[in-house]
C-alpha cells in the first residue's frame, strides 16, 4: 500500500511528506506520575540534542536559541509540559512565560517603566524594532497581568499614531493632526527603503482613521 501511494504521489507530481521528528522517553515530571510520552523534536527551528531530550524528560528547564524560518533568531527558555491546540492536549516544549514585562520587539524596559507598566499605566515609545523588517517604530504599549503579555496600540479613530513610516510626531504634529490639519513632514522611508517627503493628514478613508500622505 505504502509503494502504491509513493507510485500515485509520483505520477501527481507530488513529494513525499516526512513526518516530523519525535522524542520518546519518560516524562518524570508528567502530572500525577511518570509516563512515557513522544513529543516534537523540533521547536521553532531548533532540534533537540540527545542531552536536551534528557533533560526535557527529567523535568528540567533548558535553554537554546531558537532559530525561525522568517524571524530573528531568538533566546528561548522553557520545559516539557501539556499543550492545548484546537481542543486536544499534547505533550511538547512549552516555553517559559515571563512573570513581568522586560523586553518586547527589539526594546528593554527600564526598571521605571517595567513598574508603571505592572501598576497598569500605559507608555508611549519610540524605539521598538519590528523582526520583521529591522525597522524603528513608535506605538502605546500596556501589560496584561492576566495573559503576561504586551498589548500594543497602534492609534485608532480617537487619536493619531505615534509614528508613521519611521518618522516619529512631535506632541505638536500629532495636536495638528488630531485637529484635522495637514502638516508637512520630512524623512519618510517607504517599505523598498526610500525616503521621501510629504504633506500629511490624518482622516478617514477606507473606514478608518489613517495617515493619508499628499505629494502635489
Amino acid at each position: 500500500m505504502t509503494k502504491n501511494a509513493s507510485s500515485m504521489r509520483a505520477e501527481l507530481g507530488l513529494e513525499d511528506q516526512v513526518g516530523a521528528a519525535r522524542a520518546e522517553g519518560v516524562w518524570q515530571a508528567a502530572p500525577g506520575a511518570p509516563k512515557r510520552v513522544a513529543f516534537k523534536k523540533v521547536w521553532s527551528g531548533h532540534e533537540f540534542s540527545d542531552a536536551e531530550v534528557a533533560r526535557l524528560l527529567a523535568g528540567e528547564t533548558i535553554s537554546f536559541e531558537a532559530r525561525p524560518k522568517e524571524n530573528k533568531p531568538f533566546p528561548a527558555t522553557g520545559a516539557l509540559g501539556v499543550g492545548y491546540f484546537r481542543g486536544r492536549t499534547f505533550v511538547g516544549f512549552q516555553p517559559a512565560v515571563p512573570d513581568k514585562p522586560t523586553k518586547w520587539s527589539g526594546r528593554t524596559f527600564t526598571p521605571a517603566e517595567v513598574a508603571a507598566l505592572l501598576a497598569g499605566q500605559a507608555l508611549e515609545i519610540d524605539d521598538f524594532v519590528s523582526a520583521r523588517t529591522r525597522k524603528t517604530f513608535g506605538c502605546k504599549v500596556t501589560w496584561d497581568a492576566k495573559a503576561r503579555k504586551i498589548i500594543p496600540d497602534f492609534g485608532s479613530d480617537d487619536e493619531p499614531p505615534r509614528s508613521w513610516c519611521q518618522v516619529t510626531f512631535t506632541d505638536a504634529q500629532r495636536k495638528d493632526l488630531a485637529a484635522g490639519k495637514t502638516i508637512q513632514g520630512t524623512g519618510f522611508v517607504s517599505a523598498k527603503g526610500k525616503t521621501f517627503d510629504a504633506r500629511i493628514s490624518w482622516k478617514r478613508q477606507g473606514g478608518k482613521k489613517k495617515i493619508v500622505p499628499s505629494f502635489g
